[in-house]
């Protein structure tokens, strides 16, 4: 069997599957304060039988730099290369690496696997995922866009490929969006990523529930200069204090946004906000693509809250032949397959 674990920095989302990749059992926590508590209770939950067949554990790992780019078997060499990247996914990484260290403590014979969020981008071309900035830096410190959510986008684009591509289509051409408190976009054509929103690190492009987004980075040196802030403040704006939370004054939770859209101008703007950056990165890709035959909506708001998405497809009207479709994402199933495959080839 095979255990999923897709976390963040307070909440996990755990799923067990079959060696055919049967859902079995899926749960989801949030406001984790002790970490090793938490897993031992989720593994009390599992009958002992099924515990007894567990034979890997599958953690989503955020960012894999170009150190990892393939599914990666977690040896004591692996977890040490790992604790380098901290700095570049501060929110996520971390967390990762612990709950991988309390999984290989409490059931060190059990193979763990990492599936980063990165590795389903590396099929970008230079030309998209480079920076215009001195080439020394990329060489250096391999400054470049990465993107996320990987296995969301990965699952998305073969669930359109199986269910929803006309079967005499050769090559398919769509945008995924990822679309949450944390959001990424992704322009895939025939299974490869041509560009996707987030970059270096999970900051970028698109406008989140913390994060600010894409901006003039000068507004960095700026704010350090006029309010004598340090690198790690900065950062600490950038994001946890900005966007959702920073435009509401209230709160980065969508729903409660959502339900004040109407009567509250500072949700609304930021709902607003969040609509116009994901038309505007939809319309740059398919002038770049030039043409899609999908956008497809996913996660929790592209798939419970229909008011963002009837924002966003009323500015896109002038894709006539494209489909606009909602299909829930499913990160655990693709981690799982992707452990799977893993274990095949590495035999």
């Amino acid at each position: 069997m095979i255990l999923t674990l897709n976390l963040w920095s307070s909440s996990i989302k755990y799923s067990l599957f079959s060696t055919q990749l049967k859902k079995i059992w899926s749960w989801y926590l949030e406001n984790i304060t002790n970490h090793e508590t938490a897993l031992k209770t989720l593994f009390s939950w599992l009958p002992k039988e099924q515990l007894n067949k567990l034979s890997v554990i599958g953690h989503r790992v955020v960012h894999g730099w170009e150190m990892f780019t393939k599914p990666t078997k977690i040896t004591p060499q692996v977890l040490k290369k790992l604790k380098t990247l901290n700095d570049l996914a501060p929110l996520h990484n971390p967390v990762n690496i612990k709950w991988i260290e309390i999984c290989q403590k409490l059931f060190p014979k059990i193979t763990n696997i990492a599936v980063f969020d990165t590795a389903f981008h590396e099929s970008m071309k230079p030309e998209n995922f480079l920076y215009a900035i001195p080439k020394k830096y990329y060489q250096k410190y391999k400054i470049r866009r990465y993107g996320f959510h990987g296995s969301s986008h990965q699952y998305l684009r073969e669930k359109y490929k199986k269910d929803f591509a006309p079967k005499n289509q050769k090559s398919h051409t769509i945008i995924s969006c990822h679309l949450g408190n944390w959001a990424s976009l992704a322009l895939i054509r025939n299974g490869k990523v041509i560009e996707t929103s987030m970059g270096f690190t999970p900051l970028e492009w698109v406008i989140m529930g913390t994060r600010c987004g894409s901006i003039d980075p000068a507004i960095i040196t700026f704010l350090a200069q006029k309010e004598s802030l340090s690198p790690s403040e900065i950062s600490d704006i950038l994001n946890k204090k900005s966007w959702l939370l920073a435009i509401s004054e209230k709160t980065n939770d969508m729903k409660t946004l959502i339900e004040k859209y109407k009567s509250d101008s500072k949700s609304k703007l930021a709902i607003d906000m969040f609509v116009n950056s994901i038309i505007k990165y939809i319309g740059a890709y398919t002038a770049l693509a030039n043409g899609i035959d999908a956008v497809i909506f996913s996660w929790w708001i592209g798939e419970r809250w229909l008011l963002i998405c009837q924002k966003i497809t009323k500015n896109l009207t002038f894709l006539a032949k494209t489909k606009f479709l909602v299909i829930p994402t499913d990160e655990e199933f693709q981690i799982a397959k992707t452990c799977k495959n893993f274990n095949k080839k590495n035999r």
